[in-house]
């Protein structure tokens, strides 16, 4: 965390620990570009995409209800 935002320390932490400790694996950086490549390309009229580890989260929210989900992300 950046010196300059010491306010901020304490709340990066805690988020960077539960992304240690969730087991999820980061999408990489070429997992990303082909789905936005995909995305640019596929001809369908879609606003948004949910791309790598995004998805796992956006079905975990999906199946908790959105209360549950921000209460487990604090």
């Amino acid at each position: 965390m950046p010196d300059e935002l010491p306010d901020y320390a304490p709340a990066a932490q805690q988020f960077m620990a539960s992304l240690a400790n969730s087991g999820r694996v980061p999408s990489t950086a070429q997992e990303i570009a082909e789905g936005i490549y995909q995305a640019a390309t596929d001809g369908k009229n879609q606003l948004r995409y949910l791309l790598g580890d995004a998805m796992q989260t956006y079905s975990m929210r999906k199946q908790v209800g959105d209360d549950a989900f921000m209460a487990n992300i604090r």
